[in-house]
């Protein structure tokens, strides 16, 4: 369970320090535009790059969001395998469905997947994977 919040501090941090770079440009631009007497010129560059600025933070904020989802998801199925095994070691056989596990109280609930995303489950295997739908 650490390693899974690891993975998931570890790609929100990347995430952060990737989506970093060009946050302090416009008003630095305008600064200088502002000093030189193109004030109109310079006001209108920097509203381009606030408007490409909010832009990037739409795009940053919805990569966040994917990836934690992304990673929820992950660790989701991980405890779910687990549960799996779980009820097998006892039971002596596979579950018939994954509801099963849930109502035996080998886990709380199913793990929620993100928009797209389903459980697919195969009871001859006891294989779990995450599918599209």
């Amino acid at each position: 369970m650490k390693s899974n919040r690891f993975l998931c501090w570890l790609s929100v941090a990347g995430l952060v320090l990737g989506g970093c770079g060009k946050g302090g440009d416009a008003t630095a631009n305008q600064g200088a535009s502002e000093r030189n007497g193109g004030e109109k010129k310079g006001q209108e560059t920097a509203n381009k790059q606030d408007s490409a600025s909010d832009e990037q933070s739409g795009g940053y904020i919805d990569a966040m969001t994917d990836a934690m989802d992304q990673a929820k998801s992950v660790s989701g199925l991980k405890s779910l395998k687990q549960a799996i095994q779980m009820f097998q070691a006892t039971e002596g056989r596979l579950p018939d469905n994954l509801q099963e596990v849930v109502s035996e109280g080998y886990i709380r609930g199913l793990p929620k997947m993100p928009k797209g995303k389903t459980l697919s489950y195969d009871p001859a295997t006891g294989q779990v994977s995450i599918q599209s739908k």
